[in-house]
């Protein structure tokens, strides 16, 4: 029902409120100049970058620092498993279902890509939408053990799915261009970067938190407002910015800062 409403709204703005208009104005009374109208872009237009620094990094702090832990750590292997090895078959099994409508010819005469592109595309997809399975969920007050496997699975799977996307895209570059890199290689160092993403980022996250619940022991913030502020905003933004810095998960970052400034802060 969210995305119908969201389809039908868009619709009836582009019917309606969608137009371009072209006039000559006089810029101090010697210049012209061309200007142009689309209402419906100011109206709707939404840069992505202020979404992805400025309002999805408080959103998964507060979705780490409202989570159960007890229920999240009881299901640590299953979230895992689903994170890890459901990835990635999903990633491989959209890649497969595209090459099968590659060979059916259905891309057109134009556009031919090859498997490993198709494969790569698929991994890119395979990241799921953490921010609406937290706000379906929470609004249909579900089942907690349901909750805790399905929004651990998609705060953990972003890193998975970079390291995926990431692997077949060098894997992809190198042979285009005559390298002699086999599968193998590549297989192995997915594993490697995998094990680093999963162990970094948390590690991280744990860090930052660790490192601001001694300074909101040693501070007495009372005397310092200002400093106090800025102690209550930096945790949901820098990790994640340090994160994404050190080619980590942003997302597992903050994720675990929120969980673990929940406990110690």
């Amino acid at each position: 029902m969210t995305l119908l409403v969201g389809i039908a709204v868009s619709f009836l703005v582009s019917l309606f409120f969608d137009f371009k208009g072209n006039r000559n104005e006089s810029f101090n009374g010697n210049v012209e100049y061309e200007v142009e109208k689309d209402l419906a872009t100011s109206i709707l237009s939404f840069q992505t970058k202020i979404f992805f620094l400025a309002l999805l990094p408080p959103i998964l702090f507060n979705s780490g620092y409202q989570l159960q832990r007890e229920l999240f750590y009881r299901h640590i292997a299953p979230i895992s498993l689903f994170a890890c090895v459901g990835t990635c078959i999903s990633g491989l099994v959209t890649g497969g279902l595209l090459i099968i409508v590659r060979q059916l010819g259905l891309f057109g005469q134009t556009f031919y890509p090859t498997i490993m592109e198709l494969m790569t595309f698929g991994s890119l997809i395979a990241a799921t939408d953490t921010v609406s399975v937290v706000g379906i969920l929470q609004a249909k007050q579900v089942d907690p053990h349901l909750f805790s496997l399905v929004f651990g699975e998609s705060a953990l799977n972003d890193a998975v799915a970079i390291v995926l996307y990431n692997s077949l895209s060098t894997f992809l570059v190198e042979n285009a261009f005559g390298d002699s890199s086999t599968l193998l290689t590549e297989i192995i160092k997915f594993l490697a970067h995998l094990i680093v993403q999963a162990t970094c980022s948390p590690l991280l996250g744990m860090f930052y938190a660790f490192v601001l619940a001694l300074a909101f022991k040693a501070v007495d913030l009372r005397e310092h407002p200002m400093l106090e502020l800025s102690l209550y905003i930096m945790p949901m933004y820098v990790p994640y910015m340090l994160g994404e810095f050190l080619n980590l998960s942003g997302m597992i970052t903050i994720f675990f800062t929120g969980m673990f400034a929940k406990r110690y802060m």
